[in-house]
């Protein structure tokens, strides 16, 4: 990166510019009209005058020249943030479509591992039936062939 220029610099120019320029122009106003009416003992200052308002106006063309310049200076940085800002973006939404489908996954994994306990649960319930039906089928039966 170059030597870029703080806008505020530009800002200050500007307005260093503009005040000069209004205290020039009022007084050249005000002289311009005793310059018609006597050209000759107002000549020195209307000339001074006028190359102030000169000087001041090749100022601004100065300015905007150098912030002209400053702007070209970014373009290639800005351009270059700007690629690397399309580049993240789409990197974002690859990585966003990942996390989605990883929590998809985790609720599916959750209401799948919700169902095999019930599962697990209904079975083990039917082992203790069929346990405690065994169980009383051969105390029953036991009973039966003692008698």
């Amino acid at each position: 990166m170059t030597d870029i220029v703080d806008p505020a610099y530009f800002d200050e120019q500007i307005k260093t510019q503009i005040d000069s320029f209004n205290d020039n122009f009022n007084q050249f106003s005000r002289l311009y009209v005793l310059y018609n009416k006597k050209p000759s003992s107002h000549k020195a200052s209307f000339e001074t005058l006028s190359e102030s308002l000169k000087t001041n106006s090749d100022n601004f063309y100065k300015i905007i020249t150098n912030i002209q310049t400053n702007i070209n200076q970014l373009e290639p940085d800005i351009t270059a943030l700007a690629s690397d800002i399309d580049y993240i973006s789409s990197y974002n939404d690859d990585i966003s479509d990942w996390i989605d489908d990883l929590e998809n996954e985790r609720k599916s994994s959750k209401i799948m591992i919700n169902d095999i306990k019930s599962l697990y649960n209904n079975q083990y319930y039917k082992n203790v039936q069929l346990f405690v039906g065994i169980i009383a089928m051969i105390t029953i039966s036991v009973k039966i062939f003692r008698s």
